[in-house]
């Protein structure tokens, strides 16, 4: 799959059984007497990210300026939406979610709230860490999140865990490649850097991205290979900003592949219906086969 100034790109959308969500202990914090995570003092388990430390110091261990913190563990998605993730800190911060970086802020400030967005399913855990420091002055770090029906708010307990256990998804490659001018995906194979050369690489745990703090001029090829758990019919679709391609294998060499659906311009996020050419014709698939 290749995107040109890529935010959001799916195929599929995974039916979830009815589960029992059960209640967190929070994130583990590991507390450092350095602004670079260096000369570690303190562990421990903290139930939410809400902290005004102000001018006092995270504990008597440390120092109240030139410190750093390391949040790390599991967050639990009770809806299949896509959310927000809010970081208000004092000084800098950055947060990962599944793996990807979506707020990067570090530098010091005053108390600034920063944003970034990513999809989630209900029931899924997903590995998240937020890394903080403090310079001088005052110190805060408040975590929150929303999404199209739930309300901003504090990320609770329940919702989060010190360590994220088994993770059994798959993953596939993402390459991402700046500074791309054009709005098209000839525009992206054209470029000199592409595709040996990307500015940066990640892997990803699903067929969706969702980067609203990215310039524009870029683009993306995410790759690796399908594997259906059933054997039957299969109908593909993509959506994206501004312009997305899927392409498939009629088995496990990459050679063999062809375009199953792709857009004519931009489209809103998972706006599966505006152009026809987004959606694929029934594709047989078997089961355990790699395409």
């Amino acid at each position: 799959m290749r995107l040109h100034r890529g935010q959001t790109s799916s195929i599929w959308v995974e039916g979830l059984e009815p589960r029992r969500l059960l209640a967190g202990d929070g994130l583990s914090g590991a507390y450092y007497d350095n602004p670079d995570f260096t000369n570690l003092k303190l562990t421990r388990i903290d139930s939410e990210i809400n902290f005004q430390w102000g001018t006092s110091s995270p504990d008597p261990s440390i120092a109240n300026t030139h410190y750093s913190v390391s949040w790390t563990g599991a967050v639990q998605a009770t809806r299949s939406e896509m959310h927000t993730f809010f970081v208000r800190s004092d000084d800098g911060v950055r947060l990962w979610v599944d793996n990807q970086l979506i707020i990067n802020n570090w530098v010091g400030q005053a108390p600034t709230e920063f944003s970034g967005q990513i999809a989630l399913r209900a029931g899924q855990k997903y590995a998240i860490k937020l890394e903080y420091y403090q310079g001088t002055g005052g110190s805060a770090a408040e975590l929150r999140w929303s999404s199209p029906s739930m309300p901003k708010q504090l990320i609770s307990q329940s919702q989060l865990f010190s360590t994220l256990g088994v993770d059994n998804r798959g993953s596939i490659l993402q390459e991402v490649w700046t500074n791309v001018n054009g709005g098209t995906i000839a525009n992206l194979t054209g470029n000199a850097s592409y595709p040996n050369r990307p500015s940066f690489r990640q892997l990803l745990t699903t067929l969706e991205v969702y980067q609203s703090d990215w310039a524009d001029s870029h683009g993306s090829r995410v790759r690796g290979y399908l594997v259906p758990k059933f054997s039957g019919n299969y109908t593909f679709a993509v959506a994206g900003n501004d312009n997305v391609e899927l392409w498939l294998s009629t088995d496990a060499n990459p050679n063999n592949k062809t375009r199953l659906a792709y857009t004519q311009g931009p489209t809103g996020v998972r706006e599966w219906g505006k152009f026809s050419t987004q959606t694929s014709t029934p594709l047989t698939l078997l089961a355990g086969q790699r395409y």
